[in-house]
């Protein structure tokens, strides 16, 4: 699905002015004008997956454990916190945001949602036609239109079949410049642990930011924004997809930071995410309102403290141990 939709936005993208990409700026992904000609390589994202920890969310290569950020994936597409993030819709009807958004009659979209899927490929034959640069109502729909497509296809991809019906509610929460950065990492790590269960033989999220940022890895790894430390939790980043929470833990990426990492005096046994409600939602989106952030160490090291890779081992001896009970 991901890579017949991307093919057929290739000719739309590519008819675009660097006039028309500054419209994306605001959105938080204008370095999709680049990065989309980046060329996917599943056999590097399938290697990863044999490094990649579900219980815990951390790539962990030795001693060694690491996670994609928010921070990374906005550097990446060269966005900025809104402080503001988008959530998914509850209670909201997708075909009637796509009827005020889109101009489309009652029957227009509702072939365009059927079963909670989003027939993007019919989005783009509707919108791709430049049509009469004078009129500006279409003008405006049509970047729209593609603002969804160019999300379902690159950055909130799906791990199976057609793009979410969500994605309309959250066009439109792009289009009132809140930020979508937080959605998409949780997407990515949410299809991380789908794949590695077997639940689905595609990556979910944004397979092409998650390549960017094992590649990134592996050559300047400290080269790192300030980064967030406390979102509802003082362990731990919770993030919020099209359907579900998920979560990263920071006191095992303390590195990415250029900390040396420190064993943790109490540990997370349980991660227990929180109800997928419209009030827990609301919840989340005022902690990422006000979440700390802290800059990178200003002399980094990447050395691991003995002290902590023995606790390391014992932890993850002690998970093992855990599973096979």
């Amino acid at each position: 699905m991901a890579l017949s939709l991307t093919g057929l936005l290739r000719p739309w993208l590519a008819s675009m002015e660097g006039v028309d990409w500054l419209n994306f700026r605001a959105h938080g992904f204008y370095s999709m004008r680049y990065l989309r000609n980046i060329r996917l390589r599943p056999e590097l994202l399938r290697a990863a997956v044999s490094f990649w920890d579900p219980e815990v969310h951390v790539f962990r290569f030795g001693d060694q454990e690491l996670c994609p950020t928010v921070e990374e994936f906005r550097a990446y597409l060269g966005g900025f916190g809104s402080g503001e993030v988008i959530i998914p819709p509850v209670r909201e009807s997708a075909y009637r945001v796509l009827v005020a958004a889109l101009g489309l009659s009652d029957n227009a979209a509702r072939y365009l949602v059927r079963n909670g899927h989003l027939n993007a490929m019919r989005l783009i034959e509707l919108f791709s036609p430049p049509g009469d640069l004078r009129d500006m109502t279409y003008q405006t729909r049509r970047m729209i239109a593609l603002c969804m497509c160019l999300l379902a296809a690159y950055l909130l991809v799906p791990s199976a079949g057609h793009a979410s019906s969500a994605l309309a509610s959250v066009v439109v929460q792009v289009e009132a410049r809140k930020d979508v950065i937080p959605m998409v990492l949780a997407e990515t790590l949410i299809g991380l642990d789908k794949f590695c269960s077997g639940e689905t033989e595609t990556f979910g999220g944004s397979p092409l930011l998650l390549q960017i940022w094992l590649c990134d890895k592996r050559y300047r790894w400290l080269d790192l924004p300030p980064m967030t430390v406390h979102c509802m939790g003082p362990q731990w980043v919770v993030l919020v997809g099209l359907g579900a929470f998920t979560f990263y833990i920071l006191y095992r990426i303390q590195s990415q930071l250029g900390l040396r990492e420190e064993a943790p005096a109490e540990v997370l046994v349980d991660v227990v995410l929180p109800l997928f409600s419209h009030s827990v939602l609301c919840h989340y989106q005022r902690f990422w309102r006000t979440h700390e952030v802290t800059d990178a160490h200003p002399n980094p090291s990447v050395a691991v403290r003995g002290s902590y890779r023995k606790w390391l081992r014992r932890d993850i001896a002690a998970r093992a141990g855990a599973q096979g009970n």
